[in-house]
């Protein structure tokens, strides 16, 4: 990271400024609507089926991220010792097998056997 992006340690000590307070009444349904994301990035892995592999840095830009895998199966966690143990998700091998994830922190993961092709997709709220 850039000395002017700051850590997630960082983004969630700091201090958030008093919110003004506005009364609201809501008059009837209100429709919410997510934005879509600023910006994305996309990577490409071969797992090992010894050494699990970090496929995200933590970050509190990342809205969402979309993993894939396309050869054989692989164990996906939020730490290294997670996936590598099998006590994290374990994702298939299938054409249609997606993992959406919504959360900043690092993701990992290792192979069944060796060789799984992975694919991630980390879309971001801010560039």
């Amino acid at each position: 990271m850039s000395e002017t992006e700051p850590t997630v340690h960082e983004v969630e000590a700091s201090e958030v400024p008093d919110a003004v307070s506005v009364p609201v009444q809501v008059q009837g349904p209100v429709r919410v609507q997510p934005l879509p994301a600023a910006s994305w990035s996309a990577h490409h892995f071969e797992l090992s089926a010894t050494q699990a592999t970090k496929i995200a840095q933590a970050d509190p830009r990342r809205s969402r991220a979309i993993i894939t895998v396309a050869t054989q199966a692989a164990w996906i966690g939020p730490s290294q010792q997670q996936a590598a143990s099998g006590l994290g998700y374990r994702q298939g091998a299938a054409a249609t097998s997606v993992l959406e994830l919504r959360h900043n922190n690092e993701i990992w993961a290792i192979a069944d056997t060796a060789g799984a092709l992975l694919s991630i997709i980390e879309e971001y709220w801010t560039d």
